[in-house]
This record gives C-alpha cells, sequence and structure tokens, in this order.
C-alpha cells in the first residue's frame, strides 16, 4: 500500500449523481476515480461487485453534507435486505 492517503486525488473522475430509484443502475458505470453521490433517501440492497480503483483515484460512495442523510438499510423485520461488496477494491 502506498504511504499516505491512497485515495488521494490524483486525477478526478465524474460525480455521479443517484437517488433511491436509480443507484443500481448507476453503481456498475462507476470507474476508478468517481464518486458516486447519493440523494437522501432510504436505499436497500446495495451491491457492489466488480469495481477496481487505484491507488489515487479510490470510487467513493457518499451522500449529503447536510440536512437528511442518505441511509443503507442492510436489513428490516419484513424483509432481509443486505449490502454487499464483492471482487471489487478501493
Amino acid at each position: 500500500m502506498p504511504s499516505g492517503d491512497f485515495c488521494a486525488a490524483s486525477g478526478r473522475g465524474q460525480v455521479v449523481r443517484a437517488d433511491p430509484s436509480n443507484y443500481r443502475t448507476l453503481v456498475p458505470t462507476l470507474r476508478a476515480g468517481d464518486t458516486l453521490l447519493l440523494a437522501a433517501g432510504r436505499y436497500r440492497r446495495l451491491i457492489i461487485a466488480g469495481l477496481n480503483g487505484r491507488p489515487g483515484r479510490c470510487i467513493t460512495i457518499t451522500g449529503p453534507a447536510d440536512g437528511r442523510r442518505a441511509m443503507i438499510a442492510a436489513r428490516s423485520e419484513a424483509t432481509p435486505w443486505k449490502s454487499s461488496i464483492q471482487a471489487t477494491s478501493w
């Protein structure tokens, strides 16, 4: 692993804006350096598979800086939701 912050940007990717209705379609399109910006809301069954960043070009998933939050629900009493990260790095 490189010294320091291995995600420190050495170049910028795209900021991809998502909401609960379209985030599943957008996650597989992310590339090294991209940021997925989730709108406020409840997200379920987040599956991240086969995405790879690289040093200085990490893939970032984030939500609103203030106000209502983006919440990824891992489980509901009625429905067993899950979040999964598979074959993915950075």
